[in-house]
Formats: structure tokens, sequence, C-alpha cells
């Protein structure tokens, strides 16, 4: 049976002499070349709001809760994971082998959780939201998945008393701030291989396109994996990048809805430009069976390296 535990916290001033001892020779054998702009820095100014300030869940652990808790109940204590994410699974799972013992940092609602677990020999989730463990428990329990067990706790906190074969996150470093350490966390915890998934974008078209035009106020995510691969080059990981070509389809009941859904991250300065961006969007969406079908081709990427080539 699943069992969940809560990890002690880990303070950064009182970081063992051993830990950081192994930075240290870590950067000793850093031979690349050096950049004026520190990568880590700029990940966590992009992190911000337009407004230079950090957003409530990005800050508060229990805002964080409550949004998981919300965001859950859409799935209903269903065990459903996403059908246009099946290249990502089959991608990460080439990277394991039966006898495996995996982390999984931030497990979601299981997209990842439960084609791992049948696969390897154990997998360990750990997350800082009750809410996401108890989800997860109750689908391991639906499924009848009994080698899989879950921590609570922030990953670039909590102390772990032991290593595993391979960890892994997807889409789970957003609210990390100490962005060097919970990577170089990975590379001390895994035996043979750290993986760091994103599915967050590009940007749909028409985002993109609204973006280059005067008049549009558009939304863009900030962050992308980039940014990861030159933090961890910077701390001497030399990582390899694996894309995964993606198709996703967003159903809508009507046209309102697509507009309303799409529109979201655009502020329009007046009527005209309203009507453009309505016009656009509309482009991009079809009808199918009655419904607005709106397509979204982009890739899925995996930042990854063996760990045993940079200890």
């Amino acid at each position: 049976m699943a069992l969940k535990q809560r990890l002690p916290r880990a303070g950064w001033v009182c970081r063992s002499w051993l830990c950081t001892l192994y930075e240290e020779r870590r950067m000793a054998m850093y031979t690349g070349v050096t950049m004026q702009e520190r990568f880590a820095d700029t990940w966590r100014e992009l992190g911000k709001s337009p407004d230079g300030t950090l957003s409530r869940r990005m800050t508060d652990d229990a805002a964080e809760d409550a949004f998981w808790a919300q965001h859950l109940k859409r799935y209903d204590g269903l065990t459903e994971i996403d059908p246009y994410l099946e290249p990502m699974r089959q991608q990460l799972l080439e990277w394991m082998d039966r006898e495996d013992e995996v982390l999984e940092i931030g497990p979601g609602w299981g997209n990842y959780t439960y084609p791992v677990a049948g696969k390897v020999k154990s997998l360990t989730c750990l997350d800082i939201s009750s809410n996401v463990l108890e989800f997860i428990q109750s689908g391991l329990k639906q499924q009848g998945i009994t080698n899989t067990g879950c921590m609570q706790g922030k990953w670039e906190e909590a102390r772990l008393e032991r290593t595993y074969d391979v960890v892994f996150g997807v889409n789970c470093f957003y609210r990390m701030q100490e962005i060097e350490e919970a990577l170089l966390r990975m590379n001390r915890h895994a035996r043979k291989r750290a993986v760091v998934g994103l599915t967050s974008g590009p940007e749909k078209p028409h985002l993109v396109e609204l973006s280059k035009l005067s008049g549009f106020d558009v939304q863009l995510g900030r962050r992308d994996y980039i940014h990861l691969v030159n933090i961890l080059y910077q701390i001497g990981i030399h990582a390899e990048v694996t894309l995964v070509p993606l198709e996703k389809e967003t159903v809508y009941e009507n046209r309102e809805q697509l507009l309303e859904d799409n529109m979201r991250k655009v502020r329009c300065s007046g009527e005209e430009q309203v009507a453009y961006a309505h016009e656009l969007i509309s482009k991009h969406a079809f009808e199918r069976d009655g419904k607005m079908v709106y397509p979204h081709r982009y890739y899925g990427v995996f930042v990854h390296w063996q760990t045993g080539r940079n200890a």
C-alpha cells in the first residue's frame, strides 16, 4: 500500500560541508566559456509577474496547495491521463529499466506516474501538496499499483537519505527559486540519469502573431528549456536536449467559448483590435461534430543527463 511521510526541511545556510565540498569540486571541473549573464538570476527574474513581484502561489505553500485542491476537482477521482502526451511518456520510459528505482518530483495528476510505475521496480512521488499526493494515492489504489510510495515535502529543501536510479520531474520547477540547488540535488540523488521535462510551450500561433502587431498587449511565457540548459552549463553539468513533437487539440462547445479562452492572454487597444483578434483565433480553429477545435502543434522538451558523467 502506498505510504506518505512528511520530509524534514533542510536550511540553505546549514548545508552540510559534504554537499558544499561536492559543489566546489564540480565547479572546479567546469571547462566551458565564461558568460556574463548568470542564468539562475535570469530564471528568478523571469518568474516574476509583469509588475516585478512574485505571485502568491510562488511564495505561499498553502496557496499552492489550495490551487491544486481546486484544480484536481475537474478530474473527479478519475485516473485518466492526457492522451496527447503519449509521445512524452514513451520517450521518458526509454530511459528506465525494469529494475530501476525511480523518484518523481511533482507528479501532478499522474500523467507520467502510472506509466512509470508500470515499468520500473519502484517509484517514489514527492510533492509539497497534500492534495496532489492524496489524489495520486487514490489513483494508485484504483489501478492496483503497489510499488509506489509518496513523500510530502519541497524538493529543494527535503532531506533524502538515499539515491535512485532515475530522478525526473515534468513541469514542476516553476516555483523553485534556488534552481541551481534543485538541479544539483537531482544530480546527487540520481545514480544513472536525471530528467527535466517541459510541455508548456511554445505559445499558440495566434498569440505569437498578435504579439508582433501594435495595439495588442500579449502575455507570453517568459521561461523556456534553454534557460535550464544554460543554468546546468554554468554549474558544470553538460545536458542533452530531446525534442518531442506534440499535438494538442482543445475542444470548445461553441465559438464563444473558443474566443473567451484564447483571449485570456490578450489585451486590445480598441474594438478594431478585438475584432481582428477574434478573426485570427477563428482562422486557427475548425468545426467538428458541432464543436470548435483549436489544434496546437509544438514540441515538448526533455533536458537530461547521465549523472555518472557529471559526478
